[in-house]
């Protein structure tokens, strides 16, 4: 996207859309104004739930119409349960089935052991979007060194060959250990094991990453 122009303005918010003849101007709060021929604006996803009825559901509108659980996915009604979709992110088939196993052993009283390990995280975008592990904000609120390793596909043989120049694998490894705290991948098919496994040449170093 930005190879095509367009500007990222994040913790930017719409106060007002202004319809012209020949347009329209998009105002944001902090008093910047965006001209353009057409403006789409997304508000997210709305959770569908009137159909469960109020004495199934108590979602509170500040969720849009999601349901909002304890840490065991149990509602404000003690013996309704709701995992998936309804509560919100991540929103994805295996994070939902872990959320409905730990609800399930809670609701028949059985011992919960929790994953250790990180859910990964998918978005079906163009071109589609994976993740896991905590993010370089998170890792340094706790403390945790890490160095940056980016591999981007237009720079690998293989990437020029087949024409699949965007996409980027991005790794965030500590160095006092062999774990990799985070993983991004970003390109088409990135939600399944893909040809284009960078090796250990396509990987470029940021700060002093370890070879």
């Amino acid at each position: 996207m930005r190879d095509l122009a367009v500007t990222f303005r994040f913790g930017e918010t719409v106060a007002s859309v202004e319809a012209r003849p020949d347009g329209a101007i998009t105002v944001l709060r902090s008093g910047k104004k965006i001209p353009a021929d057409t403006v789409l604006y997304s508000a997210g996803r709305q959770g569908v739930t009137a159909e469960a009825g109020p004495e199934q559901r108590r979602p509170d509108s500040r969720y849009r119409g999601r349901i909002k659980v304890d840490e065991f996915y149990r509602t404000d009604l003690a013996h309704i349960y709701a995992v998936g979709d309804v509560i919100g992110f991540p929103a994805l088939a295996a994070t939902s089935m872990e959320q409905g196993r730990l609800a399930a052993h809670h609701a028949f009283g059985e011992p919960i052991r929790v994953s250790d390990t990180p859910q990964p995280i998918g978005i079906y975008s163009i071109p589609e979007i994976s993740f896991v592990g905590r993010t370089e904000d998170e890792l340094t609120d706790a403390c945790v060194p890490f160095e940056v390793g980016v591999s981007r596909y237009r720079e690998l043989a293989r990437g020029q060959i087949v024409g699949d120049s965007y996409g980027v694998l991005k790794l965030l490894v500590s160095p006092e250990g062999p774990q990799a705290p985070r993983v991004h991948v970003f390109g088409t098919g990135r939600h399944r094991d893909h040809p284009h496994r960078p090796g250990r040449h396509g990987m470029r170093r940021h700060r002093g990453l370890p070879r």
